[in-house]
């Protein structure tokens, strides 16, 4: 449950910075023009790709401690999994590379349209980027809040 939050809040975020991105229809090297947009972008990829500190860590974290202590899982399995989160974090650092950090990739006539967020898209993704970043420092607030809940259902299960 407390993975499901943490992966919700980060892909809002890159809900809304893929909408913001696709505007425009830029392609590369906007992270001088666009300050705000390029940093809450950084915070949604990083935090997918579970940097520590972010929410996305925590789900990373346990998965892969639950996959590697189960007695169940075989650990090809497991292994196999941490290198799909790893090549996943290969494929987001490219990515960001190369939607912000290459050769700025837009007709001249098209450069006005690289404008940094606007006041709306600042208060709909300061907060979720908050949000992503405290739940990563302090993810206590989510595991007191579905403790009772896991604790409901492990009673169940047993």
């Amino acid at each position: 449950r407390v993975s499901a939050l943490c992966n919700t809040v980060l892909d809002m975020i890159l809900d809304f910075v893929l909408g913001i991105w696709l505007k425009p229809m830029i392609s590369r090297g906007s992270s001088s023009s666009m300050p705000f947009f390029t940093t809450l972008t950084g915070v949604a990829f990083f935090g997918s790709l579970g940097l520590p500190g972010l929410s996305g860590f925590i789900g990373e974290f346990f998965s892969v401690m639950g996959g590697f202590n189960s007695g169940t899982i075989p650990l090809w399995l497991v292994a196999l999994s941490t290198l799909g989160i790893i090549l996943a974090a290969g494929y987001f650092l490219w990515t960001f590379q190369r939607m912000f950090f290459g050769k700025l990739w837009v007709r001249e006539h098209d450069l006005a349209l690289l404008t940094d967020l606007t006041l709306r898209e600042k208060i709909m993704l300061f907060p979720l980027a908050i949000l992503a970043i405290v739940f990563g420092i302090m993810p206590n607030l989510l595991f007191d809040v579905t403790a009772g809940t896991i604790a409901e259902l492990l009673k169940r299960l047993i």
